[in-house]
């Protein structure tokens, strides 16, 4: 696994490596926390956060979409 960087005097870049086959082994739970170190998220992802409070199915249904779209971006290898 690599990684590389340049500090430049006003920026700087990054190379990261993705390991693919990891982040598709995380949990959908696993997925919304990574996703909220990063952003925000959503209502539905709030609610899903918390363990006491449970979706509904059909909160549940829609949710799997965004969840899955989420996992897509955050082992994006652009």
């Amino acid at each position: 696994m690599g990684a590389a960087y340049a500090i430049m005097s006003n920026h700087y870049h990054v190379i990261l490596h993705i390991n693919t086959d990891r982040a598709k082994s995380w949990s959908d739970y696993e997925v919304v926390e990574r996703w909220h170190q990063l952003f925000n998220g959503t209502v539905l992802s709030q609610k899903y956060l918390k363990k006491e409070s449970d979706l509904s199915k059909v909160e549940l249904l829609i949710f799997q979409e965004t969840i899955d779209k989420w996992r897509l971006r955050l082992q994006a290898d652009f």
